[in-house]
């Protein structure tokens, strides 16, 4: 077994040791991303509350505050997570989530000092704990020829 794995086998069990259910039944979301970017304007600030869902693609924490980017499918967002905001058994909680992992995030939308539309997450949840990593990205598609067999491949 590799070691990422392992680490992520090890989260899951610290999750279901602080009876957090890492596969919960129902989801809610109020908007898609796609949706989300289109109507910002209209959005945006601390009176449009929201709900997003996706996978974590990125992931970084400064101290108190930690940023994640997500992808549903239509396009990704940038979430915002601070220890004022959610909490800090939430924010701890935080550490136990990797890449690949999907989340269900609430909050309401403002423009990061460097220009990047995000959501400030108030609420949060884990929607689905991922045990392997993410397979690396591959750019595109390629069409390999082997004798006279072509695979086409991503």
């Amino acid at each position: 077994m590799s070691d990422e794995r392992e680490i992520r086998l090890q989260r899951l069990q610290a999750l279901r040791e602080q009876r957090i259910n890492p596969y919960p039944n129902a989801v809610e979301r109020t908007h898609t991303i796609a949706e989300t970017l289109e109507h910002f304007s209209t959005l945006e600030g601390p009176d449009g509350h929201l709900t997003l869902v996706g996978r974590i693609r990125l992931k970084r924490g400064q101290g108190k505050a930690s940023f994640l980017k997500i992808e549903d499918g239509t396009g990704s967002i940038q979430l915002f997570f601070s220890l004022s905001d959610v909490g800090e058994e939430a924010y701890r909680t935080l550490k136990l989530v990797d890449l690949g992992d999907f989340i269900q995030a609430s909050g309401y939308l403002f423009v990061s000092q460097r220009g990047e539309r995000t959501l400030r997450v108030q609420q949060y949840r884990l929607l689905s704990k991922s045990i392997r990593p993410l397979q690396k990205s591959i750019m595109g598609w390629r069409t390999l020829t082997h004798g006279s067999e072509n695979a086409t491949w991503i």
